[in-house]
C-alpha cells in the first residue's frame, strides 16, 4: 500500500486568532480515507500554541522560527514515505481527501511532481492552463502551487526536489522554480477550503488583489 506522510504546520494561532481554524483543520485533516502518518509542528511560537502541539504528540522545534525551518522539519520526519503532505493550519479538508490524493498520484505521470489539494485564486505567477483526469481525479495544471498545500513523493524530495532554500518569503517559489527548470508538471486538486484567508499568520494580503478561480470553467462544478 501507499504509505503517506502528513504535516500540518501551525505558529501563534492562539495571538493571531487562528486557533477556531487550527482545529477544524486538524480535525478535518484526519478524515483522510487512506492510512496516514499526521504529524503536527510548530516553530517559534509563544502564545501557548506549542502547548496546544505538545499535547497532541507533535513537534515544538525553536531553533527557528521561519516557515521554510518548520516544513523542512515536517519534510525530515515524513520523507521515508511514498507521499508527503504538507499543510498550513487553516485549510478545512473534505470527508475522504487522501484517498484521492492517492488515487491521482498512483495514476499520473511521473512529471506530475508537486501537486496541490488547494485551488487557489488567480495571480499572475499561477495561471490555470489545462484540466486533466488521473485516477479518477479532477485537477488543473497551474503554473505554480502554493507551500501551504503541497503533496510530492518523498524520494523526488531527497533526490531533486529539496531542500528548502532559507529565506522568508520566497521559499515556496524556489521549488516551484526548480520543478519547472526539471520539466515536471504542477498541478492542483479541489479538496481543501481556505477558512483562514482573511487571518494571515504571517499578515500576508495577495487575496485582496486576487482574481477568484472559476470552478464551473475548469470542470469542478463539485467542489465543496
Amino acid at each position: 500500500m501507499t504509505t503517506v506522510g502528513v504535516g500540518v504546520l501551525t505558529f501563534d494561532h492562539i495571538r493571531t486568532g487562528r486557533q477556531e481554524d487550527f482545529w477544524r483543520t486538524w480535525n478535518s485533516i484526519q478524515n483522510t480515507g487512506h492510512e496516514a502518518e499526521i504529524l503536527v509542528l510548530t516553530n517559534g511560537s509563544t502564545d501557548g500554541t506549542q502547548d496546544v502541539v505538545r499535547d497532541l504528540g507533535g513537534i515544538v522545534d525553536d531553533t527557528r522560527s521561519e516557515i521554510w525551518y518548520g516544513n523542512q522539519r515536517l519534510v525530515n520526519e515524513l520523507a521515508h514515505n511514498d507521499i508527503v503532505v504538507l499543510s498550513a493550519d487553516d485549510l478545512e479538508y473534505q470527508d475522504g481527501w487522501l484517498e484521492r490524493v492517492v488515487a491521482f498520484v498512483e495514476a499520473a505521470p511521473a512529471e506530475f511532481a508537486l501537486l496541490s489539494a488547494y485551488i487557489e485564486p488567480v495571480w499572475d505567477w499561477n495561471q490555470p492552463r489545462t484540466a486533466i483526469e488521473y485516477g479518477g481525479q479532477r485537477a488543473v495544471i497551474r503554473d505554480s502551487v502554493c507551500g501551504s498545500s503541497w503533496i510530492f513523493r518523498g524520494e523526488d524530495w531527497k533526490r531533486w526536489m529539496g531542500p528548502f532554500p532559507r529565506i522568508f518569503p520566497g521559499e515556496d517559489l524556489h521549488i516551484c522554480n526548480r520543478v519547472r527548470d526539471r520539466g515536471c508538471t504542477m498541478a492542483a486538486l479541489d479538496l481543501v477550503e481556505h477558512i483562514g484567508v482573511e487571518r494571515s499568520a504571517w499578515g500576508n494580503q495577495s487575496h485582496t488583489y486576487a482574481t477568484p478561480f472559476d470552478r464551473q470553467a475548469w470542470g469542478l462544478t463539485d467542489a465543496a
